[in-house]
C-alpha cells in the first residue's frame, strides 16, 4: 500500500488475512464490486488497529436481535472464532455455516447469501 499498489495490498489482505481461496479472489476480482473493494483499501490499516484495540464488555451486544450470523465452512479459524464469540454474546443468535464458502460469501456468491437470509427473516 505504501508503494501505491492498492490491488496488491487488497490481494494480500484477501488471501493472507481473510483467507480466501484463489477461486474466491478471482470471483471478486471479476465482479462489479472490485472497484469498491479497491477504494476501501486505504482504510484497512485503521480498521485492523480498531479491531486489535477493541475489547468486548459483557452486555454490549444485548440490544441486537439477529436470528443468525453467517460463516462459511471454509472460513479461516481466526475469523470463525470472532463469529462464534459474537453469536455467544448476542441473545438468541446462532451461527449458520455456508457449505463450501469462506468469509466473504456475501460477495463471492451474493445470490446464495441472499437466499439464506430470506429464509431466516420472515417478510
Amino acid at each position: 500500500m505504501a508503494a501505491g499498489d492498492l490491488e496488491a495490498a487488497l490481494l494480500a489482505v484477501l488471501a493472507g488475512i481473510v483467507g480466501l481461496a484463489p477461486e474466491e479472489v478471482a470471483a471478486l476480482r471479476s465482479g462489479p464490486r472490485w472497484p469498491v473493494l479497491l477504494a476501501g483499501v486505504p482504510a484497512v490499516p485503521r480498521e485492523c488497529r480498531a479491531e486489535d484495540g477493541w475489547a468486548y464488555r459483557p452486555g454490549r451486544l444485548d440490544g441486537i436481535s439477529a436470528p443468525a450470523l453467517l460463516t462459511g465452512t471454509e472460513t479461516p479459524p481466526l475469523l470463525k472464532e470472532g463469529t462464534d464469540r459474537a453469536a455467544a454474546a448476542i441473545p438468541g443468535a446462532r451461527v449458520l455455516a455456508l457449505d463450501g464458502h469462506a468469509h466473504l460469501a456475501h460477495l463471492t456468491d451474493p445470490a446464495m447469501a441472499a437466499a439464506v437470509l430470506r429464509r431466516l427473516v420472515p417478510p
